[in-house]
């Protein structure tokens, strides 16, 4: 098949299903690397703060992928969970944002896979900074909250990147835009409870957001406990921004744990211990990592405990 044909047709199938996306060259992870390093020169990024990240970020896929050619950039749109329990006879209403559910992944793979495949090319997995690249490629825009949006979508998406051997017949590369939507509008900068959005750029103060710490091992004392809104990450901005106004999407999960498998995970009991149908819950929902990085518990103690707090002062 014509390169420019098949390069196309995956974009189509993607678009088709719900997933826009776009390609660019592999040779721009080069420049992202760059960008990010100068992040940290610059003294805008604090570089202890993200070093776990850094760790975690790849730019040389040479093993892997021998030929990489292209970097490939999916959105999937995501909706909001709310998991409807109830704790010592009382209900309650736990919100997983969306960008947490992995299980989507797979469709994207396989179905880029079904037509990279039979023509000889692979995808590999990238791990890279992926709002930047999404940015960069024409796929989103930089919100002033430092999430980035897709007409459409609002920001309710999950990002994947992959590099491939297949070559790229158009590159999409541009500099960073932000939206103009944001020009004008401080929705954002107002509902965060930890005054991480800084007015005069699009990077945000992460020594001071809300879900870099209760990603973290460790929530500082400094960190208003009744400011925690998700079970991981925090909603806060994204609710209130109006380009998210009518792309909200929310699945209702009711009764997800009995109290006693409540009980167990604000016990912290080692996974091994949990009942096999308590860890095929958790995996099956996408909790499970959060269940082995013992966040999930103190997580969910502290949306818990903020409930019980709001109820007594009613």
């Amino acid at each position: 098949m014509v390169m420019a044909t098949l390069q196309e047709k995956l974009l189509k199938d993607l678009e088709q299903e719900g997933y826009p996306a776009r390609i660019i060259y592999a040779t721009h992870l080069e420049d992202i690397e760059q960008e990010i390093a100068s992040l940290f020169d610059s003294g805008i990024v604090q570089r202890s703060l993200y070093q776990e990240v850094l760790d975690h970020w790849k730019y040389d896929y040479a093993s892997e992928c021998p030929e990489a050619k292209s970097l490939i950039i999916v959105a999937m749109p995501q909706p909001i969970i709310k998991m409807r329990l109830s704790w010592q006879g009382q209900p309650h209403e736990i919100i997983i944002p969306p960008t947490y559910n992995f299980k989507m992944d797979r469709l994207v793979i396989d179905l880029i896979n079904k037509v990279l495949e039979p023509e000889g090319y692979q995808i590999v997995r990238a791990a890279v900074p992926q709002k930047l690249m999404a940015v960069h490629s024409g796929l989103s825009e930089y919100g002033r909250n430092n999430v980035s949006y897709i007409p459409g979508f609002g920001s309710y998406y999950r990002l994947l990147t992959f590099v491939s051997d297949i070559p790229c017949t158009h590159d999409n590369w541009q500099a960073v835009k932000t939206m103009q939507a944001c020009d004008n509008c401080h929705a954002c900068i107002k509902s965060c409870p930890t005054q991480a959005i800084n007015p005069e750029r699009f990077i945000i103060n992460i020594d001071r957001c809300l879900t870099f710490w209760n990603e973290s091992d460790t929530i500082p004392d400094w960190v208003d406990r009744g400011s925690h809104n998700a079970l991981i990450g925090c909603l806060r901005c994204q609710k209130v921004c109006p380009q998210n106004a009518r792309h909200e999407q929310v699945v209702i999960m009711n009764q997800l744990f009995s109290e006693e498998e409540l009980t167990l995970i604000l016990d912290d009991t080692e996974i091994d211990k949990l009942p096999e149908q308590l860890v095929n819950t958790l995996k099956e929902h996408n909790l499970d990592y959060l269940y082995r990085e013992r966040l999930l518990a103190r997580n969910l103690r502290l949306l818990l405990d903020k409930d019980e707090r709001m109820a007594c002062s009613r």
